[in-house]
């Protein structure tokens, strides 16, 4: 069996333009604010990530790194519709053990 061994650090998930790495606290990414910097994400590309200018690189999020945040604003739209996706289906069961019992 081959093993491949790296003496690279770990990278982080957040990198700046110039090569810092930002930590994860929660659900957003803090680290150093720069100027005119630009922050890669390497999460899910979505447009809910920010601070604005979003824009997809290659696998990533690429974002503005001025404040020296990067958060994700989660659609609230999507979440209603998965709950009321959930609720209909347990009516639907509830719905088929009723007629089940009453046939």
């Amino acid at each position: 069996n081959a093993v491949f061994v790296s003496d690279v650090e770990p990278v982080g998930r957040a990198l700046t333009s110039y090569g810092d790495s930002w930590e994860r606290v929660g659900w957003r990414y803090e680290g150093e604010p720069r100027a005119g910097s630009r922050v890669f994400v390497a999460e899910n590309p979505s447009p809910a990530w920010g601070p604005p200018p979003w824009k997809i690189t290659e696998f990533s999020n690429e974002i503005g790194g001025d404040l020296g945040v990067a958060t994700y604003a989660p659609d609230t739209g999507r979440r209603l519709q998965a709950i009321a996706a959930f609720m209909g289906i347990i009516g639907l069961f509830a719905l088929g053990i009723v007629a089940r019992k009453r046939s």
